[in-house]
């Protein structure tokens, strides 16, 4: 059978694995960050389809980074009520739901 030494010196292979994980915090930072901005484009998208009047309901979701992720939320919409994209994603006793977050 044959057989494979590796010698590795410490004081090279350190920087060389930093530098790898700074190197891949920023690429899958840019992956985060660009499956967020798809997701808030489609509920967005599904929203306008779904609704209409002034807006605030898409214009309230949002992209923010979080603990070194991406959190893609609706959020405060002003004056409206802040139970309507629950009211529109699960619906009431007198109005189907809408979904715009999962699958309808």
């Amino acid at each position: 059978m044959d057989q494979v030494t590796v010698t590795v010196e410490h004081d090279t292979a350190t920087p060389a694995g930093e530098q790898l994980a700074t190197a891949l915090d920023v690429l899958l930072d840019g992956i985060s960050r660009e499956t967020a901005g798809r997701l808030q484009s489609e509920v967005r998208s599904r929203i306008r389809r779904q609704t209409s009047g002034t807006g605030r309901t898409e214009a309230a979701v949002t992209v923010e980074k979080v603990n070194g992720g991406y959190l893609v939320t609706s959020g405060n919409m002003g004056a409206r009520s802040e139970m309507l994209p629950v009211w529109l994603e699960h619906g009431t006793k007198h109005m189907t739901a809408r979904p715009a977050w999962q699958a309808a």
